[in-house]
């Protein structure tokens, strides 16, 4: 430093006994002591690790200055109290609660930060300039506001002010633009009337005043500080209602960024016009205005609104017009642009526009110049955070082992998408979200997704990926993103991860059942018991009812030991008397340890005799049942010759007769007085395509289920209505969506299609091969509330089951 000679001596340690031993801090600390020039400030850094339950998820900084003794502080014409202010102020200000993932990434950040503390001590500084601590104060304010926002969001959260959450349904928006003054404290002090101002004054001197204060905030009263807090928040909540943007710009930058922004935030209020404030009236010349996750827009722009009118109304319909090359464009000369025309409201074309905000045809990324980014980005469209939100709060259910997430209607209807969206070390990503259909119950697991490769998305070209999940209530969510960045993206976002308890047996069973819901072939599990053994019993909640367990441990010591979680285990009668109940009271599923080399290697788990389907249920590991000896019948077998349905107006038509006399093969029956919907058209007079579920769906799909089992349990055929598309008036009175029957006589779960399934024979198919084969599958979209399948380049859709009588 220049003042008398005074050294700088830079600290940087971790405060933290647990991820850095005290006696890395105590030997970064001992330097200041061994220095020579007892005429040195010691600059610290300190990073604090973010609390987690495990190693750090990443680091937040702080800044200290000390003087090695008291002579610093009087050479330096400043007290002690002062300096560790600068300090306190400069590092809320240029760090604030910022989280950087390793200290090393903080480095320039920091860097910068302790350079200006530096500078206002060297300078004598205390007030950073006019206005200084009112603009610490006012900073102090708005990150309070944030804190409080998303404690009541997350119901963490402290008291909130009663000014602040007033109902009027404005504060997601006052929210946002506390975010925007933090960084534009100028502007919101423009705003503050004489009183507010010197009531900032009053207590920035209180603050001086205070021995060594942590805060502004530890110098007022409760009472005080929800005072001053509610006065800001409401000068927010005032801009909001009337629309008002940043006023007084006066830079370049800052009249094209409220321009845009006071654009957005008009857009979200679904408004048809913005009040643009700003009595700046010269033009704009090139700037680079950046958007997140892609390269700067050149901006300009041209203002041609009279003197007197310093705030007028402005349309959210523009016209666009390009500039390949020179061009006038009402009096203005462009080259090589394309001009985003701003109008006042209920303008037609004949009218002069109030504003011509421009931008230079340049290619930004690859299929995303300038001109669409800014179409896009205006509404909304285009939005890096909006983006990143959504897809943060799959990672952090699916890392949490959430088998579901509810999104709460989350973007519903919205198509959104950013580039380079980063993810930190689950990897960046190009995203194009869409949210459609019925999100009412908005319970999703997105890692049971079907998949599909596109050509093009929201107007872009390339090879893509799209991923749809389906939420409880039916609705879809499609996320799409470049071929290349899928196998990344559905092991690091998509996937479920499995949480341990810290209890190996329940932690082994949970593994299982996540690897095939992730449907994984292979699964390592040395690490829940490599020394063999028996575990103790244990119960595992499923499906309503308590599985009672047993675990053998394989015995490969250290060695790898590793199963295929998907494949089905060796079933062995349980003999001999043990923990888990008497001979014969129990069985046992035996998996293959691949790694080993006799079946002592293998992993057991031990159950009792009643509940093997309901571990299979809960392992994803069910054998198909299928009900055997069956007599093949075909509708058009000449054993239907003489029936009426045999030869009809529309062809052969005895699928319902052929249906019921297999079903009749096992001592039952059934007619019309039995059935029941499960799916009708939408819109029976004009649509014969679209179907919609009854409230009978899972009560049918339950009866199923008790219906089909095996023979010696008495399991017996159900006969079925389904739909497929023909696109023809209906000729069924009973249900005018049924097209067709046929005969379920089998059920199971599909491991590669990661759902439970009803097997069926096609009566109508006279390839008794293809009529009964093993990929005839009724699929349970729970989700959608279908039973659907396809059988010779149809659709079938369940929508009538006819009970056994």
């Amino acid at each position: 430093m220049q003042r008398n000679n005074i050294q700088v001596l830079t600290i940087g340690y971790i405060e933290s006994d647990e991820f850095w031993p005290r006696i890395f801090r105590q030997q970064r600390l001992n330097k200041i002591n061994k220095a020579d020039n007892d005429n040195l400030l010691a600059a610290k850094i300190i990073f604090t690790p973010v609390a987690t339950d495990g190693p750090p998820t990443g680091y937040t900084t702080t800044l200290e200055l000390t003087g090695k003794t008291s002579t610093v502080y009087e050479l330096l014409s400043i007290s002690q109290a002062e300096v560790d202010s600068i300090a306190a102020s400069t590092s809320q200000q240029q760090l604030g609660n910022t989280t950087f993932a390793t200290p090393n990434e903080a480095k320039e950040t920091v860097v910068s930060a302790l350079i200006a503390a530096l500078e206002r001590v060297d300078a004598g500084i205390v007030n950073n300039g006019e206005f200084g601590q009112e603009k610490e104060l006012i900073t102090e304010i708005l990150q309070f506001l944030i804190e409080i926002y998303d404690g009541y969001n997350s119901g963490n959260g402290s008291p909130v002010p009663e000014c602040i959450f007033n109902g009027n349904g404005t504060t997601d928006l006052v929210i946002e633009l506390v975010y925007y003054y933090l960084t534009h404290l100028d502007e919101i002090l423009e705003k503050l009337n004489s009183e507010d101002v010197s009531e900032l004054s009053r207590y920035v001197v209180a603050y001086n005043e205070s021995a060594n204060p942590a805060s502004y905030r530890s110098t007022l009263t409760e009472e005080d500080w929800f005072l001053v807090s509610c006065k800001i928040y409401a000068y927010l909540n005032d801009e909001i209602q009337g629309l008002g943007s940043a006023q007084n710009a006066n830079t370049g930058m800052a009249k094209i960024e409220n321009l845009i922004e006071e654009y957005r935030l008009a857009k979200q209020q679904g408004l048809t016009s913005f009040i643009f404030h700003n009595e700046d009236y010269s033009e704009v010349s090139s700037v680079l205005y950046n958007v997140q996750g892609v390269s700067p827009l050149q901006l300009g722009l041209i203002d041609k609104r009279k003197t007197t009118e310093d705030e007028i109304g402005i349309s959210l319909l523009y016209d666009l017009q390009d500039a390949p090359t020179q061009r006038e464009v009402f009096g203005t000369n462009f080259e090589n642009s394309t001009i985003f025309q701003f109008y006042k409201p209920n303008w037609n074309f004949s009218d002069e526009p109030e504003l011509q905000l421009y931008t230079y045809n340049t290619q930004v990324e690859t299929g995303l110049s300038s001109k669409v980014l800014l179409k896009d980005y205006l509404p909304g469209k285009y939005d890096y955070q909006l983006v990143q939100i959504f897809i943060n709060r799959i990672i952090n259910s699916n890392d949490k082992g959430d088998e579901t997430l509810d999104l709460n209607g989350f973007l519903s209807g919205v198509q959104v998408y950013a580039r380079n969206v980063d993810f930190g070390e689950k990897g960046t990503y190009d995203l194009y979200l869409s949210r459609t259909g019925n999100l009412d119950q908005d319970e999703s697991s997105f890692y049971n997704y079907t998949k599909n490769e596109l050509t093009s998305i929201f107007g872009f070209s390339g090879s893509f990926t799209q991923y749809r999940i389906f939420s409880t209530s039916g609705g879809t969510t499609s996320i799409t993103l470049p071929t290349l960045q899928s196998p990344n993206f559905e092991n690091l976002v998509l996937k479920l991860s499995n949480k341990d308890t810290g209890t190996p047996y329940i932690d082994l069973m949970k593994a299982i059942r996540t690897a095939n819901l992730n449907s994984v072939s292979n699964l390592e599990i040395t690490q829940y018991g490599s020394q063999g053994g028996i575990s103790p019993v244990f119960e595992i909640d499923h499906n309503g009812e308590k599985l009672k367990l047993m675990i053998g441990f394989p015995l490969l010591s250290n060695r790898k030991n590793e199963i295929n979680p998907a494949k089905q285990p060796y079933f062995i009668a349980g003999g001999g008397d043990n923990r888990l109940g008497k001979s014969g009271t129990y069985q046992v599923f035996e998996f293959e340890n691949s790694k080993g080399n006799s079946s002592a290697h293998n992993m057991k788990i031990y159950f009792l005799v009643d509940q093997e389907q309901l571990l299979e249920s809960y392992l994803l590991i069910e054998r198909e049942i299928l009900i055997e000896g069956i007599s093949w019948r075909n509708q058009s077998d000449s054993y239907f010759k003489e029936r009426s349905c045999y030869n009809t107006s529309m062809g052969n038509a005895c699928c319902m007769q052929a249906s019921l006399t297999i079903v009749q093969q096992f001592g039952v029956t059934t007619d019309v007085s039995r059935r029941t919907n499960i799916a009708e058209f939408v819109s029976p007079e004009t649509d014969y395509v679209s179907l919609r579920p009854t409230a009978n769906f899972e009560a049918q799909v339950e009866y199923l289920n008790l219906a089909i089992k095996p023979n010696k349990q008495g399991g017996k055929p159900v006969l079925v209505g389904v739909h497929y598309n023909k696109n023809k008036k209906p000729y069924n009175g009973s249900n005018p969506a049924t097209y067709h029957f046929i005969v379920i006589v089998g059920k199971g779960y599909d491991k590669s299609a990661r759902k439970h399934y009803f097997r069926f024979y096609d009566v109508g198919e006279p390839d008794d091969e293809k009529a009964t084969s093993s990929n005839n599958k009724l699929f349970i979209e729970k989700n959608q509330r279908m039973l659907r399948g396809e059988f010779d380049g149809k659709t079938y859709t369940v929508t009538e089951v006819r009970e056994n009588l």
